[in-house]
């Protein structure tokens, strides 16, 4: 059975319930008898095992994916210039704008 959280609303004393999942929740404060509600906590995430990108390469080889230094590697080894790269985000920037605008369709 889990165990849940509340705080008044009125006093802020907060308190913990053992219930079942479809018990209905405490809306009565035990101590001054205002308004309580369920405290929701955000679990947390932990990851276990190595980095990816150190586990996943081979000692003298490439990686499968691209791994990119800076702009200028990105430019350098893709083989796509920087100017042929702004010119298509500016057209596909127009082309959104049109679509938004209903002058496309």
């Amino acid at each position: 059975m889990p165990i849940y959280e509340y705080e008044c609303s009125k006093c802020r004393h907060t308190f913990e319930r053992r219930q079942h999942f479809n018990d209905e929740p405490v809306d009565i404060c035990p101590d001054c008898g205002g308004k309580c509600r369920r405290v929701i906590h955000a679990n947390p995430v932990i990851f276990k095992g190595g980095d990816f990108a150190s586990s996943s390469r081979n000692p003298g080889q490439e990686a499968l994916g691209q791994f990119y230094r800076s702009g200028e590697d990105f430019f350098d080894r893709s083989g796509v210039s920087r100017e042929e790269t702004i010119e298509t985000m500016k057209t596909d920037a127009t082309t959104r704008k049109m679509v938004e605008d209903g002058g496309v369709g």
